[in-house]
């Protein structure tokens, strides 16, 4: 087997070889050890297993692995809130909001 250290990221997925691999939401973010076998792909969040899948290998294949209430995508809970980020770049003037579509 192979180890690798992958950060899980904001959609809950650890990247390894071109394929996504799903973790729980309580280690979006952190840095994780990836350890691959020829059949599997376990993920290890310090000497805890947090995820087991089995190892995507065909190329024409599926290209990523989602286990059952892992890796929900972040979503805003009011979708007409404005982020902050957004009303600091409308601020700097009329262009601004027509390049962010509104």
């Amino acid at each position: 087997y192979r180890i690798h250290q992958r950060e899980a990221d904001a959609y809950g997925r650890v990247h390894l070889h071109r394929k996504r691999y799903s973790v729980p939401n309580a280690v979006l973010g952190k840095t994780l050890l990836v350890r691959e076998s020829q059949s599997e792909v376990i993920i290890l969040g310090g000497p805890l297993e947090v995820a087991r899948h089995k190892k995507l290998t065909d190329p024409e294949g599926p290209v990523e692995s989602v286990l059952a209430g892992h890796g929900r995508r972040p979503h805003r809970l009011n979708p007409q809130a404005v982020m902050p980020e957004e009303m600091s770049l409308k601020a700097l003037g009329p262009p601004v909001p027509s390049y962010l579509g509104h």
